[in-house]
């Protein structure tokens, strides 16, 4: 059916407007740039769709930190040639959240923050100079600091839990997440993002509205559900798809701290591109939750549609 992309997970109907906007994912990114078939596919619909695609700025920071240099070296002219196939009007850089939230706690945001640089036209440029393509080194850094510090409070998060509930049973955290009103006012990411306010906003005024502050409330809505569902006993028989979903499955889990960011980040899309199977269901989650406005699909599923 024109104007919609069916998969198993859920059904998304592109938006039937001059401009839909793409939020594409660091999973479905990399399947892109690994193949020239799909760059292609994907080019053609681009201007099929009339469709403008961004890549969040944290995506870009975590190629960059890739310890692979040759895979990094890869993936980076990849994109470099994607980004010269497609130009600024059609594949644009979204700032990372702190800048985003920034700029959606100064006014409302209906589009994503652009970053202060483009990294992408840095890319092209070098690909139009035959030059060496590389970006700057604090990409990386950035990355893994930001994620260093959001970890470290999630653990205190957890620690807090741990000592108020003690070890709940699954069945208790199974029904706590899907309440789509179970988010406390004085969470962790709704205090630090008032305190970055400068206090413009408090944290009871940034919980009492999602609508105004949707990219806000989609990190923390994660991150919350996140911390709750590492509560749970990984051999427990609760609702083990969800708790799955949101939880932590292996290592330290920052990973998910920056699955979380990017998610954050669609709230200012229409669709979000997310090949990550955990990220799309709990995108997905959410959007059932009526917590979400954006929808979510791989990456198969919407080069596989048309819109009207």
């Amino acid at each position: 059916m024109k104007g919609q992309v069916s998969s198993r997970d859920q059904t998304v109907r592109i938006p039937c407007r001059a401009l839909p906007s793409i939020l594409i994912e660091n999973s479905s990114l990399s399947a892109l740039l690994r193949s020239e078939d799909l760059i292609g596919r994907f080019r053609s619909f681009m201007y099929e769709s009339g469709a403008v695609a961004f890549i969040s700025e944290y995506t870009l920071q975590e190629i960059c930190a890739n310890e692979a240099v040759s895979d990094r070296d890869q993936m980076l002219r990849a994109l470099a040639v994607l980004a010269t196939r497609l130009p600024r009007s059609k594949l644009r850089l979204a700032a990372d959240y702190e800048h985003a939230i920034t700029a959606e706690m100064s006014g409302e945001v209906t589009w994503p923050t652009p970053s202060a640089i483009d990294y992408l036209d840095i890319l092209r440029d070098c690909v139009r100079h035959r030059a060496q393509i590389r970006v700057p080194d604090e990409l990386a850094t950035h990355a893994n600091a930001a994620i260093d510090i959001l970890y470290g409070q999630d653990r205190s998060v957890r620690d807090k839990l741990h000592a108020a509930a003690g070890s709940p049973p699954d069945s208790d955290i199974a029904e706590t997440l899907r309440l789509p009103d179970c988010l406390p006012a004085d969470y962790m990411t709704i205090e630090w993002a008032a305190k970055r306010s400068g206090g413009q906003w408090t944290p009871q005024e940034l919980h009492a509205d999602p609508g105004r502050f949707p990219i806000i409330h989609t990190f923390a809505q994660l991150t919350w559900r996140q911390s709750l569902a590492n509560l749970a006993d990984p051999q427990g028989r609760g609702d083990r798809e969800l708790i799955g979903a949101f939880g932590t499955k292996k290592g330290s889990g920052r990973g998910n701290w920056g699955d979380n960011r990017v998610c954050a980040i669609a709230a200012s899309v229409d669709i979000f591109v997310v090949d990550d199977k955990d990220l799309r269901r709990r995108a997905q989650f959410l959007k059932r939750q009526g917590l979400v406005s954006f929808s979510s699909c791989a990456l198969a599923d919407l080069l596989g549609s048309r819109p009207n």
